[in-house]
Parts: structure tokens; C-alpha cells; sequence
């Protein structure tokens, strides 16, 4: 008898793990579904409060938009085709969309979606390196994966309303889960997805081509380098083709494209010319520490002009300007040092860089 009552106990316990297979995933998708509801929401309040932001969501709807009604990447803000300042073609898709619904809810929607679909990304890729013989491999997934949404990160891209980059966190998590896992169509599709969103993307499928060459099921493992060749190609002829030959259209051809110009760093020496510091007191005054002050006293004596604002904006205002108060007397203390300047700094006191009087 009480052998039989084990049996059956163990063959309880056993149809309970297999019914229960679905409480892992449930979480981190409950976590996304929250994650999109609480950002969308955030967005849509202040869309329909008219404090939109115009960089980045109003030029890129501009793009999308005329996109969808057949004139091409073209943006007043810059005065060009856009696709000579960011290669971001995945804006066809999202036109696409637009001819059916033309709204720049759209673009929330989407933003607000692609941040939340990391959640459950996150868990398929956990789920995938993790070993699955492990008891506890599920639980570090869900642990790893459903605070995603609620990252401090992805609020701050939240909080920026839309870039196509908050979707190229998702595709680049699925993309590395289809390339575990064996289904390499799905792997190279979300690849290109990727790639799509933006042009420095190019990092993201190099780090999963990085990936694969470990982790990889073994027809992607041993093919992990057109991966890697893919993403370069996609930066040498779409930055330095495509996107050079659109600006040159309309910006000129000695004109470089913004991807370009912020990776001239990798190539570039450091300026040692004291020259170069003869500027400094120039921006210093333009700059002072007093207007930053001035400014804070401003936010606040302005709650009695808006009392339907609430003290938290001011309070984040004030540390806001605060901290570029500092910023400023970093940049005005170099330039008082600086060679040539007009400033003079006398040390008070042997310990000179803690105390020292400044004097025009």
C-alpha cells in the first residue's frame, strides 16, 4: 500500500511539472505587458498634454510620414534626406503602417513595445545558454529577465518617447535565441531587422556574431563569421557609401555623415595645441556659475505664474541646473588655468588646490 501511494505521488508530482511549464514564461511576459502599459501610458499623457518632445519624435514622424505619402526620407529639420544623417530604414516599415494609421501614435506604440519585448527576449536567450538539465536555470532566467522593463536604462529610453533603436534590443535578443537554438532563417531576418534600426547597430550583430561563435547551434557556429562580415559590410556600404553619396546630393561632397564624424576619435590624435584652450574664456563667460544659479531661482519663483505643475518637476529642474552649475565652474575653473587667459590664480595657502583666490 504504501509503495502504490509513492507511485502515485510521484506520477502526481510529475503531470504537475509538466502542466506547470508555462508559469516561467508567464512572467516575464506579465512583467512586459505591465512594462508596455505603464510606458505607453507615460507617453501618451504627455503627447496629449502638448509637451512632445520635437527631437526625436516629431523629426522622425516627419520622415515617416512623408515617407508613407510617397517623398522620400526627406526632413525640414535638416534640410536633406535624412538617410544621409542616419541610415534607419527600417522608417519604411513604420510608413507602411502610417498610410493605414497616420499618427505619431504609432511611433509610441512601437517605442513603447520594443522596450518591453526585452523581457521575454531576455528570457528565451537566458533559457537558451543556460544549461536545461539545471533545476534552477528557469528561475535565473525570470530573475534575469522580467526586471528589464522597470531597468532604469529602459526608462530613460522611455522617457525620450521614439527612437528605432528602443526595437533593436528585442530583435537582437531573438536573434541570438534563433541562433542557439538552431533556426538560422529567424537568426539572419532579425539580424537584418536589426541592422535596419539604425547604423551603429552594426556593434549589436558584431557582439552576436561574437555569441554564436560559442554558443551557437552547430550550422550557425561554424558560419559565425558572415555574421560578422555582415555587419561590416553593412557599415562600410551604408555609412561609407550610401550615406556619404546622400549627403554629397545635398550637403555637399566634402560633408561627413554624423556616424562618421563621432567615430573620428578612433583615428584622430588628441589636439595639443594651447590654442586651443584661448576659447575656454570666451565660453566661460557666456557661461557663467551665476546665470546657472539665476536660472534655479527662476524655475521656482515660476510655480506662482504655473501652480498646475507639480513640485516634482521643480525639484527635478532644480538638480537639473544644478548639476550644470557645476559643469560650468569645471569649465570656467579650467579656463581661468588655462594658458594665456585673462584670469589670474594666486594660491592662498600651501594647499593650492583646495583654496586659491581668483582675481581678474
Amino acid at each position: 500500500m504504501t509503495v502504490e501511494a509513492a507511485q502515485i505521488g510521484a506520477v502526481a508530482r510529475g503531470g504537475t511539472r509538466a502542466e506547470a511549464w508555462w508559469a516561467f514564461p508567464a512572467v516575464p511576459l506579465l512583467a512586459a505587458a505591465i512594462g508596455f502599459t505603464w510606458m505607453l501610458h507615460g507617453m501618451l499623457q504627455r503627447a496629449y498634454g502638448m509637451t512632445g518632445e520635437a527631437w526625436d519624435l516629431a523629426y522622425d514622424q516627419q520622415v515617416i510620414w512623408n515617407v508613407s505619402q510617397g517623398h522620400g526620407f526627406y526632413s525640414s529639420f535638416a534640410r536633406a534626406d535624412f538617410l544621409g544623417i542616419h541610415l534607419e530604414l527600417i522608417f519604411g516599415a513604420l510608413a507602411a503602417i502610417e498610410k493605414l494609421w497616420p499618427s505619431p501614435i504609432v511611433l509610441l506604440v512601437f517605442s513603447s513595445a520594443g522596450l518591453a519585448a526585452a523581457a521575454p527576449g531576455a528570457y528565451l536567450f537566458f533559457r537558451a545558454v543556460l544549461p536545461a538539465d539545471r533545476a534552477e536555470s528557469p528561475w535565473l532566467a525570470v530573475a534575469l529577465s522580467a526586471p528589464i522593463p522597470f531597468w532604469a536604462a529602459i526608462q530613460e529610453a522611455a522617457r525620450d518617447f521614439f527612437h528605432p533603436e528602443n526595437m533593436a534590443l528585442a530583435f537582437a535578443l531573438l536573434a541570438a535565441w534563433a541562433g542557439i537554438r538552431g533556426h538560422r532563417v529567424a537568426m539572419w531576418v532579425l539580424c537584418v531587422l536589426t541592422l535596419m534600426c539604425k547604423e551603429d547597430q552594426v556593434y549589436t550583430v558584431g557582439v552576436i556574431a561574437i555569441v554564436m561563435s560559442a554558443y551557437g547551434a552547430p550550422d550557425v557556429k561554424k558560419h559565425w563569421r558572415f555574421i560578422l562580415y555582415l555587419a561590416g559590410a553593412w557599415f562600410l556600404i551604408g555609412t561609407g557609401i550610401v550615406q556619404q553619396h546622400t549627403l554629397s546630393i545635398t550637403g555637399g561632397s566634402s560633408a561627413l555623415t554624423p556616424a562618421i564624424r563621432s567615430h573620428r576619435w578612433l583615428w584622430r590624435k588628441r589636439s595639443s595645441d594651447p590654442r586651443r584652450w584661448q576659447s575656454w574664456p570666451r565660453s566661460s563667460r557666456r557661461c557663467s556659475p551665476c546665470r546657472c544659479w539665476r536660472r534655479v531661482g527662476c524655475s521656482w519663483s515660476s510655480r506662482r505664474i504655473s501652480p498646475t505643475c507639480s513640485a516634482g518637476i521643480y525639484r527635478k529642474t532644480t538638480s537639473t541646473i544644478t548639476t550644470s552649475f557645476f559643469s560650468c565652474f569645471r569649465s570656467w575653473w579650467r579656463a581661468a588655468s588655462a594658458p594665456g587667459s585673462s584670469w589670474r590664480c594666486v594660491p592662498s595657502s600651501p594647499h593650492w588646490r583646495s583654496s586659491s583666490s581668483c582675481r581678474r
